[in-house]
């Protein structure tokens, strides 16, 4: 009986311990996330205000965006790999590559989209994307 009520102690114990971790854990006292938690805040209400600046930016805004968070990876990768300039340099066009394929691939499946939508669907769906800002 002892044995058992242990055994059900430490899973509750690792549960806990476990939901702690994964609903914010990671946080920092700033509510940023620390190195060891990975994704875009901590919280809803954080999340929330972080996307709330990202709201109808303009295409400038919006890619000297990215360019200011993949100088940022780039600058993490060649910190923790010891990256020559050679290899940061062939990194940074690789991102680049990539970063416009997506926007290519996004502008393209919208426009398929745009296609099969009624003229009031593709109304209320350009009320949309004025209000995330795209």
């Amino acid at each position: 009986m002892t044995k058992t009520k242990t055994v059900l102690g430490i899973m509750a114990l690792s549960a806990l311990s476990a939901s702690a971790w994964a609903f914010g854990g990671g946080c920092g006292p700033d509510g940023k996330d620390s190195k060891a938690h990975w994704g875009h805040g901590c919280h809803k209400a954080m999340h929330a205000k972080a996307c709330d600046g990202r709201k109808n930016m303009d295409a400038a805004s919006r890619e000297q965006r990215f360019e200011k968070k993949m100088d940022m990876r780039l600058e993490r990768m060649a910190q923790r790999l010891q990256l020559s300039e050679e290899q940061q340099k062939a990194i940074r066009n690789i991102m680049v590559s990539q970063h416009q394929k997506m926007q290519d691939m996004r502008q393209q499946k919208r426009a398929e989209i745009d296609k099969i939508l009624t003229p009031e669907q593709q109304e209320k769906v350009e009320q949309f994307r004025h209000s995330r800002g795209f």
